[in-house]
């Protein structure tokens, strides 16, 4: 009796095992989640293509038994049952714990903010799942304008010279925050007055697919001025208005090209005696400095004794110096000259420099 009793417990275990694992086995379901969705670009502006991918995982143990379909719905409100805009078939199998991608393409005619809804299984619930809760998601796409500026209008040398050609670059800024797509020009004016149309401008162009905080430099050129000063530059970014932008009022800036000469001057001079007596023989000391922007070459100094007024050109005079080294920019040379007077009396002494034939090209010579 007792070994009855052993064997039907025994019996009975095995059949509730049995059926536990019976149960087990018919608990198999997909479980389809849509985790992300991505677009690219990710600032779009008016009118512009995007493209949305959704990211899409089964999280179940199944694998689907009819073909997954993924559904877009544009609409701050939260879809119905079929209600969409657009669909695409995954077309493959979708196994547990793997991931799959749906890609669309949409588009949007303004600039604001819409909503993106992604739903998977979304229509009769074709694909019986585990939960079939988890199978929507949304997004915001923020629609933009970009927005054209000029960071800066100079000349490609820093400090040119007369005569020097030179060019000027022109560095445009989207300072978005969306891409822009159509397309547009700059324009240069080499003029004080601000330009007031596109005729006045020299223009290059056009530029496309400008990215959101991208620069473009545009270089105009080469230009020469043959005198040295500061002459005003004019550049203007889109100015016949074919970009919408987020603001129309920043489009132009001035710069300007500054060329750079020296400028001899004088800037002493001395006698070792104040008072000589005649005949006796004394230094002159002369001082010059190049007061300029730019170095100076080879220059001639020279003094002019008992003339009302410097002469104009001093080639004649016999006392000269040659500095062949030139000047740096603020540098001085210093010369001395031993010289003597035969007559008392009151004597004028001029200091000169470069006055003969003006080898050296100055911003002043006077």
């Amino acid at each position: 009796m007792n070994a009855l009793c052993k064997r039907g417990l025994q019996f009975l275990v095995t059949l509730q095992l049995a059926a536990c694992a019976s149960t087990a086995a018919a608990q198999l379901f997909p479980d389809l989640t849509v985790t992300r969705i991505d677009i690219a670009p990710t600032n779009p502006s008016p009118g512009q293509n995007i493209t949305v991918t959704v990211h899409a995982v089964n999280a179940g143990n199944a694998t689907p038994a009819a073909e997954t379909i993924m559904y877009l719905w544009h609409n701050a409100v939260s879809p119905a049952e079929c209600q969409y805009d657009q669909f695409q078939g995954l077309g493959i199998s979708f196994p547990p714990e793997s991931e799959r991608l749906f890609t669309f393409t949409v588009s949007y005619p303004n600039p604001g903010s819409y909503q993106l809804w992604a739903w998977v299984d979304a229509c009769e619930n074709l694909i019986t799942e585990s939960d079939e809760t988890n199978n929507t998601l949304s997004r915001v796409i923020n629609v933009g304008l970009g927005d054209l500026t000029i960071d800066s209008v100079s000349p490609s040398v820093a400090d040119p010279v007369p005569g020097q050609p030179v060019y000027v670059d022109v560095v445009i800024r989207n300072t978005g925050p969306a891409i822009i797509n159509t397309a547009w020009w700059v324009g240069l004016a080499r003029q004080a007055n601000e330009p007031t149309t596109c005729g006045e401008l020299q223009s290059a162009g056009p530029f496309l697919n400008f990215p959101a905080n991208a620069t473009q430099t545009v270089q105009f050129g080469p230009y020469t001025y043959n005198a040295g000063g500061e002459y005003p530059i004019w550049a203007w970014v889109d100015c016949e208005n074919n970009v919408v932008e987020t603001d129309d009022t920043n489009n132009k800036l001035m710069g300007a090209v500054v060329v750079n000469q020296p400028d001899l001057i004088v800037e002493s001079l001395t006698t070792s005696v104040a008072t000589p007596n005649v005949g006796q023989t004394f230094d002159v000391t002369v001082t010059v400095r190049n007061a300029g922007s730019a170095p100076a070459g080879g220059y001639r100094v020279s003094i002019a004794r008992d003339s009302v007024a410097p002469p104009e050109d001093d080639c004649g005079l016999p006392d000269f110096v040659y500095d062949t080294d030139g000047l740096g920019v603020n540098e001085t040379f210093t010369t001395t000259f031993s010289i003597s007077y035969a007559e008392a009396r009151q004597h004028r002494l001029w200091a000169i420099v470069d006055s003969c034939g003006d080898a050296v090209a100055e911003a002043r010579e006077d």
